[in-house]
């Protein structure tokens, strides 16, 4: 039992054969609920009322029967069909046909496979699904894993989980559906998402151009989205986010087994990220010949983790609504650098306060130069902060160098809590500290004990750079030369525009008014 506890505490021991619930089992039941508790010590002996208060358990997840046994001697067996015929109830599903997308493969011939659990209703081959904002694609083949072969089928039910031939740009958690409308009517569960803090560069095999490796990569990143490609417009190497150097084996031993190609990676670079410290409002103007735009948005720091949320507080008075949400759309649509260092900006909520439109001279386009416009004025008069990502840690090892590794966190910059004893001989030590520091301590981990010390590691998020002066040097960004990510406006005068830094626009905006 205490071995179970380790696992979870909601582990209870089910050891009955029969449909009778053994006390020690209602005992762990009522451990977990302070009602069943007070039931339990009051000395009620109903077994349909503990069969009942069992099965909500074990439904609602709050409850996980165990049993010991081997499926090759046969043993526990009964057991288990027990728990399943007499804790578990069928579940309801609703009538409308829909799935939920929970990986995605290729097969031999590079043909996509998109796997499925279908939530409601039944799809069937031919049918038309819609996810998104997909136009509808045709099931062309639907299969069913049976005995480590996938065998074809005509039709997939609730309940089941299956593979479909001829969906095409669905995505891991995404709904599909047999109508755009019956989307909204199933529940998006959460799929499990890795957030790599690393990105390296890809050297390709001698023979094989960027385009060609792109090409086929795209289907390991379909599979595999965390990991992120992308081409560098400087040097047109392809970069794919890691987890470590652990990771990259992996993943070169991978594209090697399935494409035959032999890359290797880069050394590994950390993801960085920016953020603002105070409110800024920002401005962009794009007026060329025969376009017009001002846009001014309001960007605010937020808390750690947040994100980029999106708000507006226009009147429909003062701008038409449409052109309201096309400029909320384009804030959104972008990944915004900083100014620091180009890394993309997070933290913050940005607001659309203001815009101005001409009837003849705007057209598709103009707004969307003027947003981006807007973001990056206001990051220039900001007071940026560089983030870093940081590792939630837990170390065990011998105990007598305990004190190493607590030297080693602070040396490493990261902070230690508590200590726990493992046994007479080990001892498990939490803590947090940067990616950056921490990357290749796992190696000397190992040596300074030996082989006997083990770190696990999970995301913490972002906080404040720990040598952001030694990291912006390094970058050496120049926010003014990058092209594609202007602070400064187009402004029109004598029949044609000229640019106008973003240091000056306060000074000459359309927009007018104390707005900040």
């Amino acid at each position: 039992m205490d071995s179970l506890q380790e696992l979870d505490e909601r582990c209870a021991l089910f050891s009955e054969a029969d449909s009778e619930l053994s006390e020690s089992f209602i005992e762990q039941l009522a451990m977990l609920d302070e009602e069943l508790l007070n039931t339990f010590m009051e000395g009620a002996e109903d077994q349909s009322f503990w069969l009942a208060a069992a099965k909500k358990s074990l439904m609602n997840r709050t409850v996980f029967p165990c049993v010991w046994g081997s499926a090759l001697n046969g043993d526990g067996i009964g057991e288990v069909i027990n728990i399943m015929e007499n804790l578990t109830e069928p579940k309801v599903y609703i009538e409308a046909a829909g799935a939920q997308v929970y990986k995605i493969m290729h097969d031999d011939k590079g043909q996509r496979l998109t796997l499925f659990k279908v939530l409601g209703g039944t799809l069937k081959v031919k049918d038309t699904v819609y996810y998104n904002s997909s136009d509808g694609e045709k099931i062309n083949q639907l299969m069913r894993l049976n005995g480590g072969k996938f065998e074809a089928v005509s039709e997939a039910r609730a309940g089941d989980v299956c593979t479909a031939i001829g969906i095409q740009n669905a995505e891991l958690g995404d709904i599909i559906a047999a109508a755009p409308e019956n989307i909204e009517l199933f529940p998006v569960s959460k799929v499990p998402e890795l957030k790599p803090v690393m990105e390296s560069s890809l050297m390709l095999p001698e023979g094989i151009d960027v385009f060609t490796a792109m090409k086929t990569l795209r289907q390991l990143e379909a599979e595999e989205p965390e990991i992120g490609l992308r081409t560098s417009k400087k040097t047109g190497h392809i970069h794919m986010r890691v987890m470590g150097t652990i990771h990259m084996e992996v993943l070169a031993e991978s594209i090697r087994d399935k494409y035959g190609m032999a890359i290797t990676f880069g050394p590994p670079v950390i993801l960085y990220r920016e953020t603002i410290e105070e409110s800024i409002v920002g401005y962009g103007h794009f007026e060329p010949l025969g376009h017009y735009a001002e846009v001014q948005l309001r960007i605010e720091p937020g808390p750690l983790g947040q994100g980029i949320i999106v708000k507006n507080e226009v009147n429909t008075d003062d701008l038409k609504i449409q052109f309201q949400k096309l400029i909320v759309t384009h804030i959104k649509e972008k990944e915004h650098l900083g100014v620091l260092t180009g890394a993309p900006l997070t933290d913050v909520t940005i607001t659309l306060m203001a815009a101005k439109t001409a009837l003849r001279e705007t057209q598709g386009g103009d707004l969307r130069q003027a947003t981006y416009r807007a973001v990056r004025q206001g990051l220039m008069k900001a007071k940026s902060v560089l983030l870093e990502p940081w590792y939630a840690f837990e170390i065990t090892l011998p105990a007598d160098v305990a004190g190493r590794a607590m030297s080693d966190v602070q040396r490493l910059h990261g902070v230690s809590g508590d200590m726990e004893q493992l046994g007479d001989h080990k001892v498990s030590l939490k803590g947090e500290v940067p990616v950056a520091t921490f990357v290749d301590y796992p190696i000397e981990l190992a040596s300074y004990t030996k082989g006997e010390g083990t770190v696990s590691l999970q995301s913490a998020g972002y906080r404040p750079c720990h040598n952001p002066k030694e990291v912006i040097e390094q970058a050496d960004y120049n926010p003014e030369s990058d092209l594609d990510n202007t602070p400064n406006s187009i402004y029109f005068k004598k029949g044609a525009g000229y640019e106008v830094k973003w240091y000056d626009i306060d000074d000459v905006r359309h927009i007018k008014g104390d707005f900040s």
